[in-house]
C-alpha cells in the first residue's frame, strides 16, 4: 500500500472513532460526514500536498432550523458540530505531516465561513 493509501486508511479509522462516516472515497482522497449533518471534512491529495477542507454536503441551514426556538441552543449546537470538524481537521493535518506530506489546511477558513453563515441566519431570523 502506498504512503497515501496508508494515510487515508488511518484517517478513516480515526474519523470513525469520532462519529464520522465515509461519504465518498477514491484513491486520492476521502470525504467524511459528521453524524447525520451536512458538515464534512474533505481530505485529498493535490500536487504533492494533502488538502484538508471543511465542506457542506447539503444545506447547512437545515441544522439551524432544528433549533429555531432558542438562539443560545442553536449557537451551542452549531459550535459543537463545527468544533468536531475542526478537531478532526487538526488530527488529520498532524497525521499528514507524520506521513511526510505537506498540508494545505483550508478547513479553518471554511469553518469561519460556516460561523458567519450562522450569525447571518440569526440576524435574519431573530
Amino acid at each position: 500500500m502506498s504512503g497515501l493509501g496508508e494515510f487515508l486508511e488511518e484517517v478513516v479509522r480515526e474519523a470513525s472513532r469520532r462519529g464520522f462516516s465515509v461519504e465518498k472515497r477514491s484513491s486520492r482522497g476521502v470525504v467524511l460526514r459528521y453524524e447525520d449533518t451536512p458538515l464534512a471534512l474533505e481530505v485529498a491529495a493535490a500536487g504533492g500536498s494533502i488538502v484538508v477542507d471543511a465542506v457542506s454536503l447539503g444545506d447547512v441551514e437545515d441544522i439551524f432550523e432544528d433549533y429555531e426556538d432558542s438562539v443560545e441552543e442553536l449557537r451551542n449546537k452549531v459550535e459543537e458540530l463545527l468544533d468536531e470538524v475542526e478537531s478532526l481537521g487538526d488530527l488529520v493535518s498532524g497525521l499528514a505531516r507524520k506521513f511526510g506530506f505537506n498540508v494545505e489546511a483550508r478547513y479553518r477558513r471554511s469553518l469561519l465561513d460556516f460561523r458567519d453563515a450562522l450569525e447571518d441566519y440569526i440576524e435574519t431570523m431573530y
